[in-house]
């Protein structure tokens, strides 16, 4: 599973060792360290490299990494033993599960059930499982959707369901009962549209158009014949939709400076001549 948020992410993670823990996949006793609780078969992943964590008689250079995948095969009070994909088995001390990795996240050892968005980039899984909120942005929904290699089971929920009540009375509460989709939704178009890299291409040929008739008005400006402006912004904005446009007509011919000249004028944003 991937969320954009760690909020999203923590949340998913207990939900999931909570279905775990009751089918008997998690087993034998447990460990708090850090608000975060291991038990044996819970999959993890290394969130800090450490040079120190080597399997017994491995490498030098086997040492655990930052993303390391694994899985919980014993939980001693001073700590556990991971069974991690590339390094063998490694024995985790209290230290590393207690570093602070970040402002917001406390533990070099976190559950791999769900990652961020950000974690998950680079990386391919068998099913993409994305958790898609009125919250999520168009980057964070197009790293979750293509993380699949042969399936995509995304869920849409409004962010609130996963939130806490910022309070603990009983007040009641006015609330929007649009639905998860129709809310993501709005979100990512408030969001604007994407372009292609083609399409940036174009835009960034239209601004320096835009520029030469600029300059060129400019001089014309100084020779007392011209008595208007116009907005550099505007044709952007002209350059945006066009470039929209022209993806579903890909074999239109591209406009010359004086046809956008004579576009500008007639909508009232080009000089008066």
């Amino acid at each position: 599973m991937t969320a954009e948020h760690h909020f999203e992410r923590r949340e998913l993670n207990i939900r999931a060792r909570a279905l775990l823990a009751a089918d008997g996949t998690l087993q034998g006793p447990e460990l708090t360290v850090a608000g975060l609780s291991f038990r044996s078969g819970d999959e993890v992943i290394a969130r800090i490299t450490d040079r120190t964590l080597r399997a017994e008689g491995a490498a030098r250079d086997a040492y655990v990494r930052n993303g390391s995948f694994g899985t919980v095969v014993e939980v001693h009070e001073h700590g556990l033993v991971v069974d991690f994909e590339r390094w063998g088995r490694v024995a985790v001390p209290l230290s590393y599960l207690e570093r602070k990795v970040s402002a917001v996240i406390v533990g070099g050892l976190q559950h791999a059930y769900a990652l961020t968005s950000h974690a998950a980039q680079g990386k391919t899984f068998a099913v993409a499982a994305p958790l898609v909120t009125d919250a999520s942005s168009p980057e964070g929904v197009y790293v979750g959707i293509t993380r699949g290699q042969f399936d995509l089971q995304a869920v849409a929920i409004r962010r609130r369901d996963l939130a806490r009540p910022l309070t603990d009375d009983a007040l009641p509460v006015l609330r929007e009962e649009m639905s998860a989709l129709l809310a993501t939704e709005r979100r990512l178009r408030a969001n604007g549209p994407e372009l292609l890299a083609s399409e940036i291409a174009v835009v960034r040929e239209r601004r320096g158009e835009a520029a030469a008739l600029r300059d060129q008005d400019a001089e014309s400006i100084e020779e007392g014949s011209i008595t208007g402006g116009f907005s550099e912004d505007d044709t952007l904005v002209d350059s945006v939709q066009e470039a929209q446009r022209r993806r579903s007509d890909p074999g239109e011919e591209w406009g010359t400076v004086e046809t956008d000249r004579a576009i500008m004028k007639s909508s009232g944003r080009a000089m008066r001549l």
